[in-house]
């Protein structure tokens, strides 16, 4: 299966997805040998930088996988560290990949794995702003008819005194030449009428049509806006107070756990860094967790559980389970020790018991550098995984209570 978990508190939280995995040897069994157990791990707080983990591999797997990482499929980016030659040189190890620098291989500690946060719906009162109908006046301009007194230019007609030259006869004195007979000279003087056109200034009346610029009122209609006060409904916001659900944050309920695995040396130490699977009976029935403890054996689980007493069962993989009762309380973390985990089931059904069959894998691997029989997780079968198996022979681990 993929188990997945996170560890820590923002901004230094650790993220683990853990595969543990076998190779297909039918609809319900696995080849023999060939169970796999590794983990990715990303570090919050190192985002150019990831880790591939690598737990315990069976004997079989000695020709299959590859270890690196890849950039596309083409395979133009790619860091190789092996490729079709079976497990890890040794089981719990440890490869670090970071963007631009070159892996390595070295063995580190991780943090403790730590819930996650986990947001429920909670109804809280939200002010929203609805639209409601408010008569409002608004001044609108609008065409009335009003009378208005304007200035116009009107031609009337006058009597104007104009001067006009105009011929007259008037007597005048004229002294004249007359031939007389030599024997007289006589000057006589004599009125002739002589007509002589001349100009004279004559007042007459004459009718003129003369443009002048009289004010005149007259009565005109002029359309001339005006504002007039007109009562016109208007849609106006206004807040109004309405209940919508929103998403509020609750605090989860958290079980740390502590175990101690038998076997590795003493906590802490990375050797102490196993998986292992919690089992809680919720409504009578069995809900498992899966994750990784730390090098002191620490690891947590992360719920939305109500306040309650919870039957518990731990297990890892190579051991035998225990298990108990606790109190959990709602929103809170509640530490529980559950005690020492006693290695020995190394079968492939992993059926919490230590028996013969156990003991018939062990020997299959005797002397070899494999993870199946390792149970002090040195890095090779011996005599000190015989003897650990040994004293656990014939035991068989707890069973799940869900009443």
């Amino acid at each position: 299966g993929i188990f997945t978990s996170t560890a820590g508190i923002s901004p230094n939280r650790v993220f683990y997805i853990e595969w543990r995995t076998c190779h297909y040897g039918g609809p319900s069994s696995c080849l023999a040998n060939t169970d796999s157990n590794y983990e990715v791990v990303f570090n919050e707080n190192s985002p150019n930088a990831f880790e591939i983990r690598y737990g315990n591999f069976g004997s079989a797997n000695t020709a299959y996988g590859a270890i690196g990482v890849q950039l596309e499929s083409t395979g133009a980016h790619m860091t190789q560290l092996q490729c079709g030659v079976g497990r890890p040189a040794s089981s719990q190890t440890i490869y670090q990949f970071f963007c631009g620098a070159p892996p390595t291989s070295t063995p580190t500690t991780t943090s403790t794995s730590s819930p996650t946060f986990s947001p429920t719906n909670t109804p809280t009162l939200t002010p929203t702003l609805a639209p409601t109908f408010t008569p409002t006046r608004t001044i609108t301009p609008t065409n009335t008819p009003s009378i208005t007194l304007t200035r116009t230019q009107t031609a009337t007609s006058t009597n104007t005194g104009t001067p006009s030259p105009t011929p007259t006869t008037a007597p005048t004195n004229t002294p004249t030449a007359s031939t007389t007979p030599p024997a007289t000279s006589t000057r006589t003087p004599t009125i002739t009428p002589t007509i002589t056109p001349s100009s004279t200034p004559t007042s007459t009346n004459t009718r003129t049509s003369t443009l002048t610029s009289t004010p005149t009122p007259t009565n005109q209609v002029t359309n001339t806006p005006t504002n007039t006060p007109t009562a016109v409904p208007t849609n106006t916001a206004t807040p109004t107070l309405t209940n919508t659900p929103t998403d509020s944050p609750t605090p989860p309920t958290r079980l740390l756990g502590h175990v101690t695995w038998q076997g590795p040396p003493a906590q802490p130490n990375t050797g102490q860094q196993l998986p292992i699977t919690l089992t809680l009976c919720v409504g009578g029935a069995p809900v498992v967790y899966g994750t990784t403890t730390d090098s002191s054996g620490f690891f947590t689980i992360t719920t939305n559980l109500p306040t309650g007493s919870y039957n518990w069962r731990a297990k890892g993989l190579k051991y035998l389970a225990t298990s108990g009762s606790s109190l959990l309380t709602a929103g809170t973390t509640t530490q529980v020790e559950m005690g020492q985990q006693r290695t020995g089931d190394i079968d492939n059904t992993h059926n919490n018991v230590v028996n013969v069959t156990d003991f018939n894998v062990l020997k299959g691997v005797f002397g070899q550098a494999s993870s199946e029989g390792d149970l002090n997780n040195d890095g090779v079968v011996n005599i000190t995984d015989f003897n650990l198996l040994k004293g656990n022979f014939g035991q068989a681990g707890a069973a799940v209570n869900c009443p």
